[in-house]
């Protein structure tokens, strides 16, 4: 028996009817860009702030709440953070070590990229302070403050972040690394709309 070659307009209404079902499985997708951070102190750093070797431990992380949507909602569409990114700063002591000032003065939160841009965000003239409050870290309880500061970094990249300051009447000077990253998420749309506030 001679077999039938499958005609274009054969392909085309199976090609069709498949993309008809993959949408009808999906409604389509998302792809979500998120802004995130990695990176913190070593190991080392943790074990002497553990010891009492270090009166202050820190670390920073990224935050961004702008974001663009654009594409085509139900069949392709795009999230994207959008700069400049905000900083957030957790700075912790243990009790016995904040007793004296049960409050953080921060002098000096400085920020450098690798190309050797460096931004100031915080300064003598603009300093912070923040009261300290009771929290647990790493299993133990510590006296600790967030700042957070918005708009701080205008693009993604590894950084480092330097604070300097006086926590509970005690100075500190210490830096972080971190990676700054977009990070994409694919998602059918009806998972978008039924759970991450529509398309």
């Amino acid at each position: 028996m001679d077999t039938v070659k499958p005609t274009k307009r054969r392909r085309a209404i199976v090609l069709c009817a498949g993309l008809l079902v993959f949408w009808f499985l999906t409604l389509g997708l998302f792809v979500e860009g998120q802004v995130k951070s990695t990176g913190r102190q070593s190991n080392e750093q943790e074990e002497s702030f553990l010891a009492d070797d270090t009166p202050v431990f820190f670390h920073a992380f990224v935050t961004g709440n702008e974001r663009v949507i654009y594409g085509v909602p139900y069949v392709l569409s795009f999230s994207e953070p959008l700069p400049p990114f905000g900083l957030n700063v957790v700075l912790s002591s243990l009790p016995k070590n904040s007793e004296r000032d049960p409050v953080a003065h921060i002098t000096h939160v400085v920020v450098r990229y690798e190309d050797g841009t460096t931004i100031d965000v915080v300064s003598d003239e603009t300093e912070i302070k923040k009261e300290l409050s009771l929290r647990k870290l790493f299993g133990r309880e510590v006296l600790g403050c967030n700042l957070v500061l918005q708009d701080a970094l205008p693009e993604t990249g590894n950084i480092v972040v330097m604070v300097k300051g006086v926590f509970g009447g005690t100075k500190f000077d210490e830096a972080v690394t971190i990676n700054v990253a977009v990070v994409r998420r694919v998602y059918p749309g009806w998972l978008k709309v039924l759970f991450l506030d529509g398309l």
